[in-house]
């Protein structure tokens, strides 16, 4: 299977044996004030909810809100981890977009767990264009799963006014 996306591509031709999700948050770009902490600059969880589940056989993720567990919801300093490099995907641990922190979600055992991250804020009525920039990285295991199984890296973002994704 040949992808558009070079990463991507790397990805199917390096399969790693573990999941391991880097995901480093940019900024929020908007006319006025970012939420507070949605790019993890204070170096901590705040405003964040972490979760943390199971998918079950039929495809079904459970998850529920969790204090963060530092084995699975982990926050990297780029002054302490900035020099790493993840050793399944060779890439940096700590996003390279200049922010002074990146998450680090899951672990490196295989299983069925599924973890998470939530933020919830209030786009102001004023801004008629607003854009949240994601960076991420993403390794994920390949095991001999059904489909529905398969380990997987997904953002949603709900309009909580609307009930809408």
């Amino acid at each position: 299977m040949k992808a558009e996306n070079p990463f991507i591509d790397f990805l199917y031709r390096k399969l790693a044996v573990f999941l391991l999700l880097l995901c480093c948050m940019g900024a929020a770009t908007v006319k006025g004030q970012c939420p507070p902490n949605v790019g993890f600059e204070k170096g901590s969880f705040e405003n964040w909810e972490t979760l943390k589940g199971r998918i079950e056989r039929d495809g079904t993720i459970n998850m529920s809100v969790v204090s963060p567990d530092p084995t699975n919801h982990r926050i990297l300093d780029a002054n302490i981890n900035g020099k790493e490099i993840d050793t399944y995907g060779g890439f940096p641990v700590v996003c390279p977009n200049g922010s002074g922190y990146s998450v680090k979600l899951g672990m490196e055992a295989g299983g069925s767990d599924a973890h998470g991250l939530n933020y919830t804020f209030t786009v102001p009525q004023t801004n008629t264009d607003y854009s949240i920039i994601y960076n991420y990285a993403v390794v994920l295991e390949n095991p001999p799963h059904q489909p529905h199984e398969q380990p997987l890296f997904k953002v949603k973002i709900y309009n909580v006014t609307d009930s809408k994704y």
